[in-house]
C-alpha cells in the first residue's frame, strides 16, 4: 500500500508548477487562492477559495476540493470569466475577480 501511495504522490509531483507567494496567475489552478463574486442578487459578497486535492481538504483555510462542484467549476477559469455551479437551490454564477496574490 505504501509503494502505491508513493507512486501516486510521485505522479502528482511530476506535474508541479512552483508559484511564489503573492504571484498573480492567469487561470485558476490547484493551490492558488481565487477570489470570486456571486452574480446572483442576495448571494453575498466576494469569497476566496483555494482549490486543493481531496487529501489536502481541511488543511488549507477556505479550501474547496478539486472534485467538488465549486472546485471543478473554477479550475481553468480566468479573471473576468463566469463559473456556473450547481447548488442545492439551483445554479449559482460566480465571476472570477482575482487569481493568486
Amino acid at each position: 500500500m505504501l509503494e502505491a501511495r508513493i507512486s501516486r504522490l510521485e505522479d502528482r509531483l511530476s506535474d508541479v508548477i512552483i508559484i511564489e507567494a503573492g504571484e498573480v496567475c492567469e487561470e485558476v489552478i490547484i493551490g492558488v487562492p481565487v477570489t470570486v463574486r456571486p452574480l446572483d442578487a442576495g448571494a453575498g459578497g466576494e469569497r476566496t477559495y483555494t482549490i486543493v486535492p481531496e487529501e489536502e481538504l481541511g488543511t488549507v483555510d477556505n479550501s474547496a476540493s478539486e472534485a467538488s462542484p465549486i472546485g471543478s467549476a473554477l479550475l481553468g477559469k480566468k479573471v473576468g470569466e463566469v463559473a456556473e455551479v450547481q447548488g442545492p437551490k439551483g445554479i449559482v454564477r460566480f465571476e472570477i475577480v482575482t487569481v493568486g496574490a
